[in-house]
């Protein structure tokens, strides 16, 4: 992943261009001399120029509330409101530039095993860094670590970091547990109503019936089964939802630790 000064600005450009579309939700190609406010008018899919800014700091690892970045992007501290137009002049060349003198560049690492140079290995000591980078309490990690549980909630940053400077050789994070959960939440609302009706229902069948112990049991029994028959269902449905939309794992099939990460990438470089 180390590189030359001509093929780093190269890297960044096309980390630039994941961070756009990402943000946007488009990958409309643009030039580096081009507007970046006419190219959010033209192409965003209802996103509010306000998010660019902070998702590509973030994509890059940098704070997006830095004063610097802000100039950049025309927010003047002393204004309390950030006026759009106020980035007219910005283009696609000069967040470049931007990005090439403040995101971290990482060091030619060692990979040397058994006297011989290995590119996995360098590979993984430079995953490593990017996993220092993106959380500080990172400090070592191992081939058998897993990687969600390592980065946990900086996982996306992560793999994001890794994606542009592998120059997307790795496949994106999956959207399974999200769309599972989704799923899932609508199927317990379904079938919560479904059991809100039956209970108004059978609530006027108790009333307007005389009580004995006979009708008693009975309506303890329907309500029984009915609470029985909806977690079945549900168990059911969250089965075929996990089949239909993967395991909810929150990594790519095949890749679960640091060493997997590090195989595919030196694979592929």
């Amino acid at each position: 992943m180390s590189q030359d000064t001509t093929t780093w600005e190269a890297t960044l450009v096309r980390g630039l261009r994941m961070a756009v579309a990402e943000s946007l939700g488009t990958h409309a190609p643009f030039g580096l001399d081009d507007s970046v406010l006419e190219y959010v008018e033209a192409e965003s899919q209802g996103v509010e120029m306000e998010t660019l800014p902070r998702d590509i700091a973030e994509w890059f690892g940098l704070d997006p509330r830095d004063p610097e970045w802000k100039r950049l992007w025309g927010h003047d501290a002393a204004r309390v409101e950030w006026p759009v137009e106020a980035i007219a002049a910005l283009t696609f060349r000069m967040i470049v530039d931007y990005l090439a003198l403040h995101v971290t560049r990482l060091e030619e690492r060692s990979g040397i095993v058994l006297g011989r140079q290995c590119r996995q290995a360098r590979t993984f000591r430079e995953i490593e860094a990017i996993a220092t980078l993106v959380d500080a309490r990172v400090r070592r990690i191992s081939p058998s670590d897993d990687i969600s549980k390592t980065m946990g909630r900086r996982l996306r940053p992560f793999w994001a970091q890794v994606r542009w400077r592998t120059e997307g050789e790795i496949p994106e994070l999956p959207t399974g547990r999200f769309l599972e959960l989704t799923v899932f939440s609508v199927l317990v609302l379904f079938l919560s109503l479904i059991g809100l009706a039956f209970s108004a229902r059978l609530g006027r069948f108790v009333t307007d019936m005389q009580m004995t112990d006979a009708n008693a049991r009975t309506a303890t029994m329907m309500i029984t089964l009915v609470t029985i028959s909806l977690v079945v269902v549900t168990a059911v449905l969250t089965a075929v939802v996990r089949i239909i939309y993967g395991s909810g794992s929150t990594m790519p099939r095949g890749i679960r630790t640091f060493g997997d990460l590090a195989r595919i990438i030196a694979t592929n470089d």
